[in-house]
């Protein structure tokens, strides 16, 4: 049973987390093993990581192109992200967002006792409405715009063309571009030479598969860096995650191999499930996914958690909708065909 008789649910009866984008592709995790341990041995911990944030920050400029006056590390994108809404909310800036997206930022504003002003998708393909965005920053003096790209829940992007349209027309509000998934799609870091208000912000998480390190960061103009760094702690990166990290950017071929597998399952299972009836596969260019069930009689979620699976349910105006996180092949697989069994017995 994976619930008791108090309805108590018991995680290690999961065989498979798909619910989380965690990275659990078996080849990868191997190799980082062999970094970590490297890592540790070459890390002397009796002293602060002043000299490892320079290092790290300037092998980051160097992969985005930028300087390492451009770059501003956290402990984990999240943080980071926190740290760039503190900064702004508390300059009196109203914060902007396209719905659905990632509920982090919703609780993050909570902190600050700030609301977001979500701009609904134009269609059910999660398309986000560029003109609503620029009309909403218009009628603002000052504003924060959050764009999630590739966007969290959905797995969706928007144009190179909008996103140029967006930034061209809010030159007067601070754009913030949360590109965790770049690996997926691509990187706008370089783009912050050209617009001084952009901020990008990205994560080792997603894209050397390594959350458990806790480590993001931003890339900004000199002005944007200094200023959000004003709210940074010193040396609140401890420093086996950032000899880690060093490694991950010396030794990327590995990583770019990982993300090229995941990718590829992921485009295999979209197919296969989009074949099933009862399930409408929503397009991602990520590894995740958003399914949804096209008849009530079938309690998915359930079904899967007894199988040993778990896939996260997310509500999208008052419509239920399922994340498929493709964490590894046989994840992937074992997903597909219990669902598939499931079409056999309905």
């Amino acid at each position: 049973m994976i619930r008791d008789e108090n309805n108590v649910f018991h995680e290690k009866l999961i065989v498979f987390k798909m619910n989380e984008n965690e990275n659990r592709d078996k080849k990868h995790q191997k190799y980082v093993r062999k970094l970590a341990k490297s890592s540790i041995r070459r890390t002397f911990l009796g002293i602060y990581p002043h000299t490892l944030t320079f290092q790290i920050k300037e092998k980051i400029a160097f992969q985005e192109n930028l300087t390492s006056s451009n770059v501003l590390i956290g402990n984990g994108a999240e943080q980071v992200l926190e740290l760039i809404m503190k900064t702004f909310i508390n300059k009196g800036y109203h914060v902007v967002s396209h719905y659905p997206t990632y509920i982090m930022y919703d609780k993050i504003a909570e902190i600050y006792n700030t609301k977001i002003e979500y701009i609904e998708s134009v269609s059910e393909k999660f398309n986000i409405n560029t003109n609503e965005i620029i009309k909403k920053i218009h009628e603002k003096s000052r504003s924060l715009l959050i764009i999630c790209q590739p966007n969290n829940p959905t797995g969706t992007v928007i144009s190179d063309k909008d996103l140029i349209n967006i930034l061209n027309n809010c030159r007067d509000s601070i754009v913030l571009i949360d590109q965790a998934y770049a690996a997926y799609h691509k990187s706008y870091s370089l783009l912050t030479k050209q617009y001084e208000n952009l901020i990008v912000v990205n994560s080792f998480s997603k894209t050397y598969g390594v959350p458990g390190i806790r480590l993001g960061y931003l890339c900004a103009n000199k002005v944007i860096v200094d200023e959000v760094d004003l709210n940074t702690l010193p040396t609140h990166v401890n420093a086996i995650s950032i000899n880690l990290a060093i490694k991950l950017l010396k030794n990327s071929r590995n990583t770019f191999k990982m993300i090229e597998r995941l990718k590829k399952y992921t485009k295999i299972i979209m197919k296969e499930l989009s074949k099933i009836p009862f399930i409408k596969v929503y397009p991602s260019v990520t590894n995740f996914f958003l399914i949804k069930v096209t008849t009530s009689e079938i309690d998915l979620e359930t079904f899967l958690i007894l199988k040993g699976i778990l896939i996260k349910k997310i509500c999208i105006n008052n419509d239920i909708y399922y994340r498929v996180s493709i964490v590894n092949k046989k994840a992937g697989y074992s997903l597909l065909n219990h669902i598939s069994n499931f079409e056999v017995k309905s």
